[in-house]
């Protein structure tokens, strides 16, 4: 697994059961997520 950091934001990039996978989360003021994307690779 990667960890990506970002302002306000953190990106785990790994590679999972289905392939290549990227989780996004956005957190506020106090620390608290408050947007979470999920990205998933198309490979068959």
């Amino acid at each position: 697994m990667t960890t990506l950091i970002g302002v306000d934001s953190v990106t785990l990039y790994y590679k999972g059961v289905r392939g290549l996978s990227a989780e996004v989360f956005h957190f506020n003021q106090e620390g608290k997520i408050t947007k979470a994307y999920a990205h998933y690779s198309q490979d068959d």
